[in-house]
């Protein structure tokens, strides 16, 4: 999953610069809880969203190599631990890949100046809360604190 989300926000960056001469002086800069525009920008405020996305990929990419830095329920025996942060470098693995393809789709919308489908919101909460909550829950088991 770390090369396909590498590979994903390579293609990320590379749409949005492929898409820069092509892009009309003014897009979309906010969308509401709808997906309805709502606020036009400069086009540079669309460098944004790859910004914030590799800020984040580099972020949890570090983070994942430094499990003591993890605020991880309270493990019984080495032979936990091992399960435990191997189910929360999974979970962080997985929530980068969802936050580039989630942060990409958002941006292919602003590139053509279109409004997102209504949902685009509940769909993002969805995906992103239901990872951390499905591997919270797993690394407290794994941890033996049912």
């Amino acid at each position: 999953m770390e090369i396909i989300s590498a590979l994903l926000l390579c293609l990320f960056i590379s749409y949005i610069a492929l898409s820069w001469y092509n892009l009309p002086d003014l897009i979309p800069g906010h969308y509401n809880a709808f997906g309805e525009i709502d606020r036009w920008g400069p086009k540079a405020e669309i460098l944004f969203l790859p910004a914030v996305t590799l800020f984040v990929f580099f972020i949890l990419t570090l983070i994942s190599h430094y499990p003591s830095l993890w605020n991880v329920p309270r493990i019984r025996n080495e032979e936990n631990a091992a399960a435990v942060y191997s189910c929360l470098k999974t979970m962080l693995v997985l929530l980068k890949l969802e936050i580039i393809i989630l942060f990409f789709y958002l941006s292919s919308f602003s590139v053509s100046g279109k409004n997102l489908p209504a949902s685009y919101l509940p769909v993002l909460l969805l995906v992103t809360l239901s990872t951390t909550a499905y591997f919270t829950v797993k690394s407290y088991r794994l941890a033996g604190m049912e």
